[in-house]
């Protein structure tokens, strides 16, 4: 028949085919081990991460008191032949206010896995 014939009313949609491999599903199987980076005690370069904009008392955070490195992340990346080792340190601030605030993860590293390495 034509393609154009495709949608006639009627017509019995092909039946769908049974998968092939055994039953399993793709991807990683629950009993095989998992794999990750190893966590590096020096990094190859550290970049600070600070909260930006305004508190929700009005005040800017560039001028709360900084509490230290609050969440660490290291990301390896493969320029040419050589890894270099990235940790992104996301501080912690308290306002004259009271309240403490973090920094946001920085936005090509939102997206990855919530593992200390990635």
């Amino acid at each position: 028949m034509p393609p154009s014939a495709d949608d006639l009313p009627g017509k019995k949609p092909p039946q769908r085919r049974p998968r092939r491999g055994g039953g399993r599903k793709p991807g990683k199987q629950p009993r095989d081990p998992g794999a990750h980076m190893a966590w590096r005690e020096v990094p190859d370069t550290t970049v600070d991460h600070y909260p930006k904009g305004r508190c929700g008392c009005g005040k800017d955070l560039a001028e709360a008191t900084d509490l230290g490195v609050r969440y660490s992340r290291q990301v390896a990346d493969l320029p040419e032949a050589r890894a270099e080792t990235v940790q992104h340190d996301r501080h912690e601030v308290r306002c004259a206010c009271g309240r403490a605030h973090v920094a946001d993860a920085p936005r090509s590293q939102a997206h990855r896995a919530r593992s200390p390495t990635g």
